[in-house]
C-alpha cells in the first residue's frame, strides 16, 4: 500500500513540470570542450560506466565531479539484452563525494528505486560542467526548468538518450524518458527521491 501511494504521489507531482515550464529560467553555462570529449555524447569506449550507455536506465550524476550512481531498475545481460526474469533481491548502492552521500535501494522486480542524499551543499561548480559537456549538451540542459533558488549538485542522468536533468527545489517531480522521479526536499538540505519505471501505457496511433 505504501508503494502504491508513493507512485501515485510521484505521478501527480510530475504534472508540476508542465505548469512551471512556461516560466523556465535558463542558465548560461558555456562549453569549453569539443563534442568528442563530451561526458554525455563523446567517446565512452574506455569509461567506467560504458556498459550503461544506450540502456534504458537512469542514475544520479554529481555535477561537480561527474561521478555517477547508476540505478539498475531494468536489468541487462552482459550481451546487452533485457533480463526478463525475477531478480529476487533488493540491490543497494551508494556514492560518496565531498561529505555528501547518496544511497540507493533498487527493486528491479517492482521497477523502482528509493534514493536518499544527505549533506547536500546546493553549490554547482560552473567549471566542472563547462569542461565535461559539449555545447549541444549544455544547451539541452540549459533549456530545462531552473528556479531562482540554489540548485543541488546532483542531477538525473538518462543513459538511453544521454541527457542530464538538474534537480530543483521548485520541482517536486518530473519524467526522464520512461522514468518518473518524485523529489522531497528536507529542511536540513537532504533530498529523498522515488524513481519508478512508468512507460506509456499505450502506443501513439
Amino acid at each position: 500500500m505504501k508503494r502504491v501511494f508513493s507512485i501515485a504521489l510521484l505521478v501527480l507531482s510530475c504534472v508540476v513540470i508542465i505548469i512551471l515550464h512556461a516560466t523556465a529560467a535558463e542558465k548560461d553555462y558555456i562549453s569549453q570542450i569539443s563534442k568528442n570529449d563530451c561526458f554525455l555524447c563523446g567517446d565512452h569506449s574506455h569509461t567506467k560506466h560504458e556498459s550503461f550507455w544506450g540502456k534504458n536506465n537512469i542514475g544520479l550524476v554529481h555535477l561537480n565531479t561527474f561521478d555517477v550512481l547508476p540505478l539498475r531498475i531494468i536489468r541487462y545481460s552482459d550481451s546487452g539484452e533485457i533480463l526478463r526474469e525475477k531478480f529476487g533481491i533488493l540491490e543497494t548502492s551508494g556514492l560518496y563525494r565531498d561529505d555528501t552521500y547518496a544511497n540507493a535501494t533498487t527493486d528491479p522486480d517492482r521497477g523502482y528505486s528509493s534514493v536518499q542524499i544527505t549533506k547536500v551543499k546546493y553549490a554547482i561548480d560552473r567549471k566542472a560542467i563547462e569542461t565535461h559537456l559539449c555545447g549541444e549538451c549544455i544547451q539541452a540542459m540549459n533549456g530545462v526548468y531552473w528556479s531562482d533558488e540554489e540548485s543541488p549538485e546532483f542531477a538525473i542522468i538518462n543513459f538511453q538518450d544521454r541527457t542530464i536533468r538538474p534537480l530543483d527545489r521548485a520541482l517536486t517531480g518530473f519524467f526522464s524518458g520512461d522514468f518518473g522521479i518524485h523529489c522531497e526536499y528536507k529542511d536540513d538540505g537532504a533530498i529523498n527521491l522515488v524513481v519508478a519505471y512508468l512507460p506509456p501505457r499505450y502506443e501513439e496511433s
